[in-house]
């Protein structure tokens, strides 16, 4: 009888020690598991931080074209905010609504215009983070401060052929004591952030960001463009380009001669369908697709409307009450059959990027 009871108590000690066993490995399993949910899964992609991902700038070592250190920092710090800028438009170039401002409704109408606009960007992009394939085209970034064309320009792209650009950053481009009295500046990018928060920013200042001027450059190379040529400044400025997206913007009127005298009088449009390069005329709306400033306008206006969590609105020029140059209709200011010109304004005469 004692051997019995003394076996049955041997059996509940070791079943109690299993049990206390398995409950302790439970509790280990279980504080393993709740670590590991308790973990915020990294699900964030590098390559979509446009802001910490590396730039290769092509900087020309030619005398007279070097960038300094302190400008060179500056140039790739503008070269991750327009990547990241071009990022955010490509990711929904119809958020804001500003694609049916600056690109016209026949434009979007055209074959393959989504996948073009996709394209586009795309290559701005590669062209601007250096992963571009050097074969196809090479992008060179020069300082030439004192160039001639620096006297009219915060910055210019030259293009010597189909595979090779020159992008010149001017002294203006890099210009610490901005006077902002003026109308209209070129000013950083964070510059333009600060803005945000008292509600001055609108959508011609955040264009004239310094990753604005990057993006309406970056149009004016054919690598951009997908094609044997590069983008044209065919309106230069806000509503300029609104114009141009109406199919009411006329280089022989308003500012358009001044425009032209910037593109070395070249005929942009045509003055008829039946004798397109006479002179300057009214333009067509889809050229909207080779203007450099309807892109950066697009581009700036979502991803500054990202960043500062509101959507960045049109200025209001003449009180509020119409923009100059557009009647509050939406058409040009012309009520004479004589004078094409009779009563229309391109709007603010905008300092051009090049």
């Amino acid at each position: 009888m004692t051997n019995l009871r003394f076996l049955h108590i041997f059996v509940t000690l070791c079943l109690l020690a299993i049990g206390a066993n398995a409950f302790s490995i439970n509790r280990i399993e279980n504080r393993a598991a709740d670590t590991s949910c308790a973990k915020t899964p990294n699900t964030s992609n590098p390559d979509d931080d446009s802001n910490n991902k590396n730039v290769k700038i092509n900087y020309s070592t030619q005398e007279g074209e070097t960038c300094t250190q302190e400008q060179k920092g500056e140039i790739e710090t503008e070269f991750r905010n327009a990547i990241a800028m071009v990022n955010s438009a490509k990711a929904d170039w119809s958020k804001d609504g500003y694609e049916d401002i600056f690109f016209a409704k026949t434009a979007q109408k055209m074959p393959k215009y989504k996948e073009t606009v996709h394209d586009t960007l795309t290559r701005i992009t590669e062209m601007l983070d250096g992963t571009v394939n050097a074969k196809d085209y090479t992008l060179t970034v020069t300082c030439a401060g004192k160039a001639k064309s620096c006297a009219k320009f915060v910055a210019f792209m030259k293009q010597a052929d189909k595979t090779h650009g020159t992008l010149n950053v001017c002294d203006h481009f890099f210009d610490k004591n901005i006077d902002r009295k003026q109308e209209r500046y070129v000013d950083t990018t964070d510059n333009r952030l600060e803005q945000c928060e008292n509600g001055s920013l609108d959508l011609r200042d955040a264009q004239r960001s310094r990753a604005g001027v990057l993006v309406h450059e970056s149009i004016h190379t054919s690598y951009a463009m997908g094609g044997p040529d590069p983008g044209e400044d065919i309106a230069y400025g806000l509503d300029a380009a609104r114009l141009l997206a109406m199919g009411t913007f006329d280089r022989r009127c308003g500012n358009g001669p001044a425009m032209r005298a910037l593109t070395s009088n070249k005929p942009l449009c045509g003055k008829t369908p039946q004798d397109p390069k006479t002179e300057d005329g009214l333009c067509k709306s889809e050229l909207c697709m080779q203007n450099p400033d309807s892109w950066s306008f697009v581009a700036t206006g979502i991803w500054f409307s990202e960043q500062c969590k509101k959507k960045i609105q049109l200025p209001q020029e003449d009180g509020g009450k119409t923009n100059a140059g557009i009647s509050s209709k939406g058409k040009p200011n012309d009520n004479s059959a004589e004078s094409h010109c009779n009563g229309y304004s391109t709007g603010v005469a905008d300092f051009p990027f090049d």
